[in-house]
């Protein structure tokens, strides 16, 4: 599938030198209490199976960027405790 406008600027961008940290969004989430650790992430699988936007790839093709949905393979879940001030 072609690309947005947009994104097709931003992948040119990146692809001359731009962070590609200046488009990326991150955001977190302070949990207090015990969490079940499989409840959690079988909800965080289940997220990503319904948002497609969470499993594009971007690739070169034949000269033209293209992007695909990745359907059905997820990494492996790693989790921590962290905590700062």
């Amino acid at each position: 599938m072609p690309l947005s406008a947009a994104q097709l600027g931003i992948w040119y961008a990146i692809k001359a030198g731009t962070s590609a940290s200046a488009y990326s969004i991150a955001e977190y989430t302070r949990i207090f209490g015990s969490v079940d650790k499989g409840l959690f992430e079988t909800a965080l699988r289940q997220l990503i199976s319904e948002v497609e936007v969470l499993r594009l790839r971007f690739f070169e093709s034949d000269g033209a960027v293209r992007q695909s949905c990745r359907a059905g393979r997820m990494a492996a879940f790693v989790f921590g405790r962290y905590s700062g001030g």
